[in-house]
């Protein structure tokens, strides 16, 4: 570097092919290998010489994937990742899983170009840090996966004053198909062990942020939340520090995420006693679609290495936000000091007794009033008129700009208390739109539990164009799709004039209005129906809807009703089938009949083409269909349910993705012989009997698709605790052929591989 470019905050060595970025206290260095994986060489106190490549370990064994030729699993495994990626043989903790359109998890980045430039840009959509040029620079490398045309962009931004670097990556789709982002960090730290210890911070409402500080064991150790939001559980904050460290001695390593929804912040000791630490958003539940042409920003990440303990972290810290992300006009001026009116009269207020409060406030020097709740409708309790937003001048006499002005004669500034995203049922609003339920013949409005009431759908009611209002906010605000639930009752409906309303005409209507009126604000919105025992599948199968969603209840409650769920439902829609078949063996002591019952229901619903909603956050199982009510799965359990899943990913193309014929109950059993089945002791069926081994057959082209679960040991209903089958061994399968065979494979979830 040149003596002007020795004075940034950021430097490259074009001969070492490094990067420094330097704060006035830290330095944070990366390297490249020769094949192009960015690497982490340094963080920690200023460096006042040129940094080197050798902590990166790439001149001994197992040597760059260039020099050993052979492999590159064993480098993978203990290289330096700035950002490592899944599906290439880093198994450690990766920041980035992207499955392509076959289904197929991988992504492997190298290094592109890079920019270096003075100031940040804004991130999109996202709370982030900003700084003038004079106050921040700023490092884009960009990486790129010419297999997937992903391109990743790694930003780091140095705030010299503060000793902060932040973090973030978007990724671009440059290819012509879409990608499925599974899974986005926004920082990684890759560093020898210093026997670190770990810090979080927990707590619960009211009580949040304590300090909880340990050993760093081998494996992984993490805070996160799949709360939808940060919480005060758990904080998005995570540091490693080296023993011993107090407030003003130790080393520290500090990461914040910027960003008030799900998170993970995670610390794994890896077997060559290294550690890596990443942050970002939880990848739970978490699955972007990335169309050809779009990018996704992940949130940012605030690095913070201190020498001086937690104290120097600290400040450093609060240095940043108040200079670099605090926007408020309030960040350098003293808030006024306030009273509010609550615990001194509850709804029991009027205009002089606020008035009174506000003259002795102004003795005491206090210098805003807040109204709270009470002032509107007719809201003297807390069970009606949230809604009714209109002042109640029997209590504010003279109107709200009276009182205001009064308040500021005295000296205060006026407050005021509004909860705009409730509504009362008693309130004016709830009361305006009666024509808007459902009713009986006999003019009755429906009511569920005797407090919600049935809305008409039809589009010659204004409840119609209300909602489909409401869902283009919704996707407006952020959500990706719209889900649109019913409880498969009532069927037969009258409207407020007493005319029948025929909901398997107006259900149709409604599923293709919302899929055009969300796509109208994201082109990229789903809508889903969710058809209760598939009801009315002949009449919603044609919409505009993007799967075909059905909630199990009985009487469908044996295992060959799944089956005939899912057939019905794909022929009649050619969609994608997803049962929501919660179960409820979990809700009972036998454990272990509850995860066999697990196995044979997702066998069977996968064997005929469909999905499962059971899973849910937190390693749990829906067990009935009010979702908190989840059941925890055992740790022991949980490598099955990865198997599963991961079988069910595999052979997708021969499980939801095969569009072959249905040839079960045609080719084998009964007077069939095209398939036949033989095993000591075993008998096999096509329509799931008790006691027998089920076959469901499909036949694609030059293909034949054969599923066998085993119900020997069990009755035919699949939301029952079940006991262990028993083994069908040596079973032979007699083909009648008409064409050469190119060959036979075979493959289950329940053996140690998936092949």
């Amino acid at each position: 570097p040149s003596d002007k470019e020795k004075k940034m905050a950021i430097l490259y060595y074009d001969d070492k092919k490094l990067f420094q970025l330097n704060t006035e206290k830290t330095t944070y260095v990366i390297g490249l290998s020769p094949e192009g994986y960015v690497g982490h060489v340094y963080y920690g106190p200023l460096l006042h010489g040129e940094p080197d490549l050798y902590p990166l370990r790439m001149d001994e064994p197992p040597f760059t994937p260039s020099v050993n030729k052979r492999e590159k699993s064993s480098f993978l495994d203990r290289f330096p990742m700035e950002y490592p990626t899944g599906g290439i043989g880093d198994y450690r903790e990766s920041c980035l899983n992207v499955r392509n359109v076959q289904g197929r998890m991988g992504c492997e980045i190298h290094f592109d170009s890079y920019e270096i430039f003075k100031g940040k840009r804004k991130m999109e959509g996202l709370p982030a840090s900003f700084g003038t040029e004079e106050e921040v620079e700023t490092l884009e490398i960009t990486c790129k996966d010419p297999i997937l045309g992903l391109v990743v962009v790694l930003s780091y931004s140095v705030f010299e004053k503060e000793n902060v670097i932040t973090r973030s990556v978007c990724v671009k789709n440059e290819g012509s198909e879409t990608l499925k982002v599974e899974k986005i960090y926004s920082a990684c730290l890759d560093m020898d062990n210093e026997d670190f210890e770990m810090i979080s911070l927990h707590g619960s409402w009211a009580r949040e942020r304590h300090i909880q500080q340990g050993a760093l064991r081998y494996g992984k150790q993490l805070v996160s939340s799949g709360k939808g939001e940060s919480s005060h559980q758990e904080h998005p904050f995570v540091a490693m520090v080296t023993p011993g460290t107090d407030q003003e001695r130790g080393e520290v390593y500090a990461m914040h995420f910027v960003y008030s929804g799900n998170f993970i912040g995670q610390v794994e000791r890896c077997q060559f006693d290294t550690v890596r630490m990443v942050m970002g958003i939880n990848q739970d539940e978490f699955c972007w679609n990335l169309k050809a042409g779009d990018e996704f920003q992940a949130p940012e990440v605030v690095m913070v290495y201190s020498a001086e303990g937690l104290g120097e972290m600290t400040r450093s810290y609060h240095a940043f936000y108040r200079r670099h992300m605090i926007r408020s006009p309030y960040n350098h001026k003293k808030r006024p000091i306030l009273i509010n009116n609550w615990e001194a009269t509850y709804f029991d207020f009027d205009t002089d007794k606020l008035l009174d409060i506000a003259r002795e406030a102004k003795k005491d020097g206090i210098e805003m009033l807040v109204m709270d709740d009470g002032w509107f409708g007719k809201r003297n309790k807390d069970d009606s008129s949230l809604g009714d937003w209109v002042v109640n001048e029997e209590k504010i006499k003279g109107g709200l700009k009276n009182l205001v002005d009064k308040v500021n004669e005295i000296g205060l500034e006026f407050g005021i208390w509004f909860e705009p995203e409730m509504i009362s049922p008693d309130s004016n609003l709830y009361k305006e739109h009666p024509e808007w339920a459902m009713y009986t013949m006999d003019g009755q409005a429906m009511t569920f539990a005797g407090w919600l009431y049935y809305m008409n759908i039809a589009p010659s009611c204004g409840w119609s164009e209300h909602i489909l209002a409401e869902f283009r906010k919704a996707v407006a605000f952020g959500f990706s799709g719209i889900h649109m639930d019913t409880y498969g009752f009532p069927k037969q409906v009258w409207d407020a004039e007493r005319r029948p309303v025929e909901l398997t005409d107006a259900l149709p209507k409604l599923i293709d209005r919302a899929a055009e009126a969300v796509r109208k604000e994201d082109s990229a919105a789903g809508v889903i129906f969710n058809a209760v025992n598939n009801w009315p599948m002949e009449a919603v199968a044609g919409t505009k809807q993007d799967a075909v969603y059905i909630e199990v209840w009985p009487p469908n409650d044996r295992y060959y009703d799944l089956y005939t769920l899912i057939r019905e439902a794909r022929l009649c829609s050619g969609k994608q089938v997803v049962l929501a078949a919660y179960l409820h063996p979990f809700q009972q002591a036998d454990t272990d009949g509850a995860e066999r019952a697990f196995r044979l229901s997702w066998a069977a619903i996968c064997a005929a083409g469909g999905t499962q909603l059971v899973l849910g956050e937190n390693k749990a199982a829906l067990q009935d269909s009010y979702y908190a009510n989840y059941a925890a799965l055992r740790p022991s359990f949980l490598p099955v349910v990865q198997r599963y899943c991961d079988f069910l990913v595999r052979y997708a193309a021969l499980l939801y993705l095969d569009a072959g014929m249905d040839i079960g109950r045609t080719a084998a059993g009964g007077i069939n012989e095209d398939i036949q089945f033989e095993a000591e002791d075993c008998v096999f069926s096509t329509d799931a009997e008790a006691d027998t081994v089920w076959s469901m057959i499909r036949e694609s082209g030059s293909r034949l698709n054969i599923q066998l679960v085993n119900l020997r040991g069990n009755n035919a209903r699949w939301n029952e605790a079940k006991a262990a089958p028993k083994a069908a061994e040596n079973i032979r399968i007699h083909v009648r052929l008409d064409r050469p065979i190119s060959g036979a494979f075979a493959a289950s979830p329940d053996g140690k591989g998936l092949s």
